[in-house]
């Protein structure tokens, strides 16, 4: 059997700039998908070297300066997993909770979805496969909310142009490997607009960037958990 897709460690991240692959074909290597079972349910990822397919988020923020993605495989169909991102709450999570609170924020409450609308990030783009969330700030000023632009909807955000700002985006992806196995993946894209905007990032960006991948990182644990979870 085949997995049609590069799934890396769970935890993986890349730093940054870049430009989005817009490969869509793919590479295949042999994968048993009886090992697979075999392995705990924390070790259940995948490494391929396979080319990434296209993705929504390629369409918002196609270069960035900073990356970060996350990867799990999930013994479950794509319905149950997208059933279980949709059910989610992050306030589930002890690291959501107490990391959110050391940064300032309010107590998480609520869907993921509700979470990030309430909290100020736009929804780009959303079908059964990706979710794309944005928003444009200067996210390394005092009092996170409101140094926010909050573009008005996807247009607006595609086109924003004024100077030192960062344009962070988020998905969130689904993709169907097999009968019952479904890679789940998030990555974040920050593109600064102007040299003093990118300077200042890259200094926030050293400060959150490992707190940002534990939250990441404990929302897919937690997306599966509640996939897997009996009915």
């Amino acid at each position: 059997m085949t997995i049609p897709n590069a799934w890396q460690r769970l935890g993986d991240s890349r730093y940054g700039r870049g430009i989005a692959s817009r490969n869509s074909g793919y590479n295949e290597e042999a994968f048993d998908v009886s090992n697979l079972k075999r392995l705990p349910a924390t070790e259940k990822a995948i490494e391929c070297h396979i080319t990434v397919a296209e993705m929504l988020i390629d369409s918002f923020v196609p270069r960035y300066d900073f990356r970060e993605s996350h990867q799990i495989v999930i013994l479950a169909s794509a319905q149950v997993v997208r059933r279980a991102l949709e059910e989610w709450q992050p306030q589930e999570s002890f690291l959501w909770r107490v990391l959110l609170r050391v940064r300032g924020l309010r107590r998480p409450r609520g869907t993921l979805r509700e979470w990030a609308e309430n909290g100020g990030l736009i929804r780009l783009a959303d079908t059964e496969d990706e979710i794309v969330y944005g928003q444009v700030g200067r996210f390394w000023n005092a009092g996170e909310r409101q140094p926010f632009v909050s573009p008005r909807s996807a247009d607006e955000f595609r086109s924003f142009d004024r100077p030192n700002y960062a344009i962070a985006a988020m998905n969130v992806r689904l993709e169907s490997l097999g009968t019952h196995i479904t890679g789940l993946s998030t990555e974040t894209r920050i593109l600064a607009t102007g040299a003093r905007a990118r300077w200042l990032f890259r200094f926030y960006w050293l400060l959150i960037r490992p707190f940002s991948g534990f939250l990441r990182q404990s929302m897919l644990r937690g997306i599966r958990k509640r996939a897997l979870a009996p009915e």
